[in-house]
């Protein structure tokens, strides 16, 4: 037996983070600026939205699948990464119904520009096409690039 080990309690915010949970911190960065900018609590407004399972210890932690199984590590990937894109759509309808010189447009380009460089940085697209998200849609990036993200919480 294969047990996954999320060390996320054990080393605090300023661990460094495999994609999975980077991509569900960016996530919930980005729904937390969302939600003040509705005036509803995030998880009230996560939960409305779709988004409650970025809220519990950490994705990767609670995921019930088998870390030996690609596929399935891969459809966890396409999962998150679809979630991100349709987190980004919602930022950028709020965005266009806010006033111009609002603080929370800026709030909401810095969440939305932090979760599209971890996508960039950490997740290669298949096809080329940002609506692929099937098993073989997304995968996780060869290689790590040279100014990768290490910690939302703690970008240096």
């Amino acid at each position: 037996m294969r047990v996954a080990l999320d060390t996320t309690y054990i080393l605090g915010r300023g661990a460094v983070k495999d994609t999975y949970n980077l991509l569900a911190d960016g996530i919930v960065k980005l729904l937390r600026v969302l939600a003040a900018v509705a005036n509803i609590a995030v998880g009230e407004w996560a939960e409305g939205q779709g988004y409650e399972r970025y809220f519990g210890s950490s994705i990767k932690g609670e995921a019930t699948i088998d870390w030996s199984d690609r596929k399935a590590r891969r459809k966890l990937l396409g999962e998150i990464v679809a979630d991100a894109d349709r987190l980004l759509e919602l930022a950028r309808q709020a965005w266009v119904e806010l006033p111009e010189d609002s603080g929370q447009r800026q709030s909401i380009v810095a969440g939305a520009e932090l979760l599209g460089q971890l996508l960039l940085q950490d997740v290669e697209r298949k096809s080329g096409d940002a609506d692929a998200h099937a098993d073989d849609g997304v995968s996780i990036r060869d290689g790590v690039s040279k100014d990768r993200m290490l910690s939302v919480h703690d970008p240096e």
